[in-house]
Order: C-alpha cells, then sequence, then structure tokens
C-alpha cells in the first residue's frame, strides 16, 4: 500500500463500498419490524439474492472482458448505493413484504462486487505481486467487518434510516472514487 497509489485507490475505494455488507442483517429485521415479513419471506429473499449473483455476475463478467473492470466498478456501486435507501422506500410503502424481494435481488451484487475487485486488483500488479496485492485489498474489506457490531447499536440509537443513509453515503463515495480508479489495460 505504501508503495502504489493505484492500490491504495482501490483498496480505500473497495473498503467504503465494501460496507454495505454491514447492513446484511438489518434488512431482514427491518422489513420484519415495518412490514411483518416472515421466514417464508426470508427464504425467498435468499432464492433472489442468489439469482441477482448468479445474473449479474454473468453480465458484469462479459462487460469486464470486453470493456474492463472499471466500468464495472462504476455500475456496480450505484447498484449497491442504491439498496439501503430503496429497502427504506419499501419499508415504508404499502408494498406487501415479497416486493423486499428487489433489496434481496440487488443484494447479489455485493459478491460480484468482490470478485470484480480482486480482477481488478490483478490487474495492477505484475503476478509475482499478486498474493501482496490481493492480500492488502483483503484486509482492506474486512475493515467493516469491524464496524459491524457497532451498527445494531447505532440502529437502535438512531433509527434505520439514519444509518442507511449513513451507509449510502459512503458507498457513494466509493462510487465517486470509482472515478479516479486508471484503467490498467490502457496503461
Amino acid at each position: 500500500l505504501r508503495e502504489d497509489s493505484r492500490l491504495r485507490r482501490v483498496a480505500l475505494m473497495s473498503s467504503l463500498g465494501n460496507c454495505c455488507i454491514m447492513l446484511f442483517p438489518h434488512y431482514q429485521a427491518l422489513a420484519r419490524e415495518r412490514m411483518d415479513a416472515n421466514f417464508a419471506s426470508l427464504m425467498i429473499w435468499i432464492a433472489v439474492q442468489n439469482f441477482g449473483t448468479a445474473l449479474f455476475s454473468s453480465i458484469a463478467g462479459w462487460i469486464a472482458d470486453r470493456l474492463g473492470n472499471r466500468i464495472v466498478l462504476h455500475a456496480i456501486t450505484a447498484g449497491l448505493a442504491s439498496v439501503p435507501v430503496l429497502a427504506l422506500a419499501i419499508s415504508r410503502s404499502s408494498f406487501a413484504p415479497s416486493a423486499f424481494c428487489a433489496v434481496f435481488f440487488l443484494i447479489g451484487l455485493t459478491p460480484v462486487f468482490l470478485r470484480i475487485v480482486q480482477h481488478y486488483t490483478l490487474e495492477l500488479a505484475a503476478p509475482i505481486d499478486h498474493p501482496r496485492y490481493l492480500a492488502a485489498v483483503a484486509i482492506c474489506n474486512a475493515l467493516p467487518f469491524l464496524l459491524s457490531a457497532l451498527v445494531g447499536y447505532l440502529v437502535d440509537a438512531v433509527g434505520y434510516e439514519t444509518v442507511f443513509f449513513g451507509v449510502t453515503t459512503t458507498i457513494l463515495v466509493s462510487f465517486a472514487l470509482t472515478f479516479r480508479l486508471s484503467e490498467p489495460r490502457v496503461e
């Protein structure tokens, strides 16, 4: 990280974008509290999330192969930033809990985001440096997990809206940072 500014940028962007993972259990709690969602809904949401991951992975891989990983990171971080806002909007609406499937469909972007970050990171380094670069980014991606215990306390203290908008803002900063990433394929 000290030696390569490109690696520092992707590590910061990835760490901020990965803050979306802190909200995973709170999406379920939000739907249970505000929409009276039940366990059957959770099973459907998990299936929809996996379907979203499969679909987004196929599309992202195809685009990344043709246009590069950076453009895919633009799109995925924008999608991830929309998830908390969408969850709040649906939870405040008169929609049935089944409408919450849209939230979990977009949550399917998260594993794709992490995979595209890995692919992008590999493009930054010579093959001999691949393990070091991937390890550095993985450590930075783990940082949001250290804060995830605080999210539950914050939800209890200030409510879903404040926490969800805070995470959305963090992911939007990640989105903005994607524009500062270089495109290794054209360097």
